[in-house]
């Protein structure tokens, strides 16, 4: 060892377990120290200021590979790949909107499984169905505490979760940017949770539009993606958000919305009927010629651009959404 590591440990010299735990007690002013500082997750996990050798030493998996006896998950050795931990977040809330709220705010955070402790929040089916309003409750966990109510509670959340995810069924949530696209939301609200269209959502603000497309509508939004952005000309973004660039940032993206919900049936209805081509009047005032290519329904701006749409039909409250790949631009 050094000289100048064996001057620092002379400054700082070992103390024991006892010594720490006894100034983190005369710290606490008599609070008990296991109650305050060591508390247990729901996996029984004991969470402490400080381990030890001797605290880990009698652990029974440390004689065990990950994923062979006694740390298999299932009936295989797979670990965790065939079964993957959960995002797991308690979720409390006295009125079922509240509840409905922290969800929807838990599942956009990356919460994976829904870990709900009721508080009176649910005495009803209407209180369920509301609580999971917008909740794709065949494709995620739950977890729900409810006491000496467990079993009238199970048999309203069946039938509740049954009840949502029907009416879910017609109108399905989409993925988008990584999250879901709830059709019980509107399209802004939907809009910035998707890591693909913060460009999007950064011009809307820009341009005074959010409060627009949170409005009743209803709206058909050709949302152009981040690298749809991206191929427009260097610094062209940078400057369109620009206070003095308003209202030409105004008129490019409206010239992405048309008045009313078209889904991808109703283009290539509209495609068909115009033998191959649709004219569409955009609220700005101008014109997109949709076309069809197989099932691909494709788009051509005034200036004779062609945009993709990736992603088709994704419902919204007021609306509907429909991804491209290209910014179409007006005259």
């Amino acid at each position: 060892m050094s000289d100048q590591a064996q001057s620092l440990l002379s400054e700082f010299p070992e103390h024991t377990y006892e010594q720490w735990h006894a100034a983190a007690e005369a710290l606490l002013k008599g609070a008990p120290f296991e109650k305050l500082l060591v508390s247990k997750t729901y996996e029984d996990i004991t969470i402490q200021p400080i381990y030890r050798r001797e605290d880990i030493a009698n652990l029974e998996h440390r004689k065990h590979f990950p994923g062979s006896a006694s740390l298999v998950r299932g009936s295989h050795a797979h670990g965790f790949l065939g079964a993957g931990w959960e995002v797991s977040q308690e979720l409390r809330a006295c009125k079922p909107e509240k509840l409905n709220s922290l969800i929807h705010e838990g599942l956009d955070g990356g919460q994976s499984e829904l870990n709900i402790t009721n508080c009176a929040a649910v005495g009803n089916l209407a209180d369920i169905t509301t609580a999971l309003n917008g909740v794709a409750v065949d494709a995620i966990s739950t977890r729900w505490h409810s006491g000496a109510d467990s079993l009238a509670i199970a048999a309203l959340f069946s039938i509740g979760a049954t009840t949502t995810a029907s009416a879910q069924a017609k109108t399905k949530t989409v993925m988008v940017g990584g999250a879901p696209m709830y059709p019980t939301k509107n399209i802004v609200e939907n809009a910035v949770n998707s890591k693909d269209h913060t460009t999007l959502v950064t011009a809307l603000k820009a341009a005074g539009l959010v409060e627009t497309l949170q409005s009743a509508g209803p709206f058909t939004v050709f949302a152009p993606t981040n690298e749809a952005f991206g191929k427009l000309p260097a610094g062209t973004v940078e400057t369109l958000v620009k206070p003095e660039n308003k209202e030409k940032l105004t008129k490019i993206l409206t010239y992405h919305v048309v008045a009313g919900r078209m889904t991808a049936a109703d283009l290539t209805k509209a495609i068909k009927a115009g033998k191959g081509s649709a004219t569409l009047k955009t609220v700005s005032g101008g014109t997109l010629t949709a076309m069809a290519k197989g099932k691909t329904i494709m788009l051509k701006d005034e200036k004779g651009g062609v945009s993709t749409v990736t992603i088709a039909d994704v419902l919204q409250s007021n609306g509907v959404i429909h991804v491209v790949n290209t910014v179409l631009m007006p005259k």
